[in-house]
């Protein structure tokens, strides 16, 4: 194991558990004190570095393909969630009534559900059809 791996792995897991007693912290804070903000706060910065480590560790270092699909998800719905906790009201309210600032959070579902029948399902389907149209090749010879 390198240095940078070691590195990046233990950022990876001391960010996790960071965001963990951050999160806890915050779900025990009155929700809109200081403690609150501040918690949330962590808990958005670990989580983003834990997922951005996880993602990089995954492509470069490890590569597992289902790693890097959740790193990436991670960081993704991390980085949208903070957006609609209190960024979404610098648009202005027609543009916040008709739903369209709700197709980036639900964007990565559409990719994974794409990812998943593309990886999971159409190779089993692939092999099936192969296999019927091998046997009526065979009951034609």
């Amino acid at each position: 194991m390198t240095i940078p791996h070691l590195i990046l792995r233990h950022a990876h897991t001391s960010m996790g558990l960071t965001a963990l007693v951050a999160g806890a912290a915050s779900m025990t804070f009155r929700k809109g004190s200081a403690l609150h903000r501040q918690a949330g706060t962590v808990f958005f910065v670990s989580m983003l570095i834990m997922s951005g480590t996880g993602a990089f560790i995954s492509i470069f270092i490890t590569p597992v393909a289902a790693n890097i699909m959740g790193g990436f998800m991670t960081f993704y719905l991390t980085l949208t969630g903070s957006f609609f906790v209190g960024q979404a009201k610098l648009f202005p309210p027609e543009v916040r009534q008709t739903g369209v600032l709700k197709i980036p959070a639900f964007l990565p579902f559409a990719l994974l559900l794409y990812w998943l029948i593309r990886i999971r399902v159409w190779p089993q389907i692939s092999k099936r059809r192969a296999l019927e149209l091998r046997s009526r090749v065979d009951v034609l010879t």
